[in-house]
């Protein structure tokens, strides 16, 4: 599914970009998206995420023929998720972080699922809670690599799965931008809100 266009200078721009996302206007026909913290700076981020999902239609196909359930169990699943992160921003250049290490200080997921009468409760936690990991930007290969920030050791398979942009700078445009231009926004952008880092 293709993301949303979004226009320079819309209200719902500004809600979704987070303090760090600066957006500079003068004249009219001047907009300026940019991403610029200060090298140093320090920010606790807290995340928290609900799903809710039920069962609406059963259907099948026999044949040539398709069925659809008429008597429903009832099914629903509820989700909720709990982050937290502590990043220290060591250097920065071209719009992004160059070094960034990130604390996980918490990391939770709670899950209820209820099926006719039956009900079932599950929670989760994750090895990197209390542990630092450091992002450092790989000009040559255009991408982050990940390794643990203190004494443990971080397995590639974890490594792989990071992902350092908890900023939403996919929501930026690739270039300069002028009041009314529009631009594809990263269909990405999904996971950064369901799943970031």
């Amino acid at each position: 599914e293709r993301a949303r266009r979004r226009r320079a200078g819309s209200p719902m721009k500004l809600l979704l970009v987070p303090p760090c996302l600066l957006l500079l206007a003068g004249p009219r026909d001047e907009v300026t998206l940019v991403w610029s913290p200060a090298e140093e700076s320090v920010l606790v981020r807290t995340f928290d995420a609900e799903a809710s999902n039920r069962l609406a239609a059963i259907t099948y196909h026999i044949g040539d023929q398709d069925f659809e359930e008429e008597n429903l169990p009832e099914y629903r699943m509820e989700f909720q998720e709990h982050v937290v992160v502590r990043d220290e921003l060591a250097a920065a250049g071209d719009g992004r972080p160059r070094v960034l290490v990130r604390r996980f200080e918490e990391l939770t997921q709670e899950t209820s699922t209820t099926f006719g009468e039956d009900e079932q409760t599950s929670s989760a936690s994750s090895p990197l809670v209390e542990r630092s990991v450091r992002f450092t930007w790989n000009e040559e290969d255009e991408r982050y690599e990940v390794e643990a920030a203190d004494d443990g050791e971080l397995e590639d398979e974890v490594a792989a799965l990071l992902e350092e942009d908890m900023d939403l700078r996919l929501v930026l445009p690739p270039g300069e931008v002028e009041v009314d231009d529009e631009w594809e926004l990263d269909a990405r952008l999904y996971l950064a809100f369901m799943w970031p880092s």
